[in-house]
């Protein structure tokens, strides 16, 4: 069994081994997080007049220079 400090040592040097792949993995999931939340605004309110378009919003969160 491993003591907390050689557990936090094994960690941290799996994370600089694998960090671009986990990087990776988290873009993807944030991605995908967005993504499923724009279409379901974008179904919740497609009755409602005055709600923000899926484009805005997406304007937003992309900025500017998207």
């Amino acid at each position: 069994m491993m003591t907390p400090e050689e557990r936090r040592a094994y960690q941290r040097a799996y994370y600089h081994a694998h960090r671009e792949e986990i990087r990776a993995c988290r873009a993807q999931r944030y991605c995908h997080d967005t993504c499923k939340i724009l279409k379901e605004h974008k179904e919740a309110l497609a009755d409602d007049p005055e709600r923000l378009s899926t484009e805005f919003i997406l304007k937003l969160v992309q900025g500017d220079d998207a």
